[in-house]
């Protein structure tokens, strides 16, 4: 765990909710102990509208390359159409 002086403390894998944050002095200065609470957020890609606008792009482009495929496809047959009746 990392620590500094804008009072932000950095851990990997943490579960997600609200915790309780033992703070222990380490100097003689700072004699007295305490907790803080603590809200461990949800990574970024963990949250519900990531994952939707993933989703989305993702679907988006999937209807591109099909809509890309029909249309070069269509073009093919319209060119063949037109070759046999010249």
């Amino acid at each position: 765990m990392e620590s500094s002086r804008n009072k932000k403390a950095y851990s990997k894998k943490l579960p997600s909710d609200k915790k309780q944050l033992a703070l222990m002095a380490a100097l003689a200065v700072y004699p007295e102990s305490g907790t803080d609470p603590l809200m461990v957020e949800i990574p970024i890609y963990n949250q519900f509208w990531f994952v939707l606008i993933v989703v989305i792009f993702l679907l988006a482009i999937i209807c591109g390359i099909c809509v890309f495929v029909r249309q070069t496809r269509d073009r093919g047959i319209l060119r063949s159409t037109l070759q046999k009746k010249t």
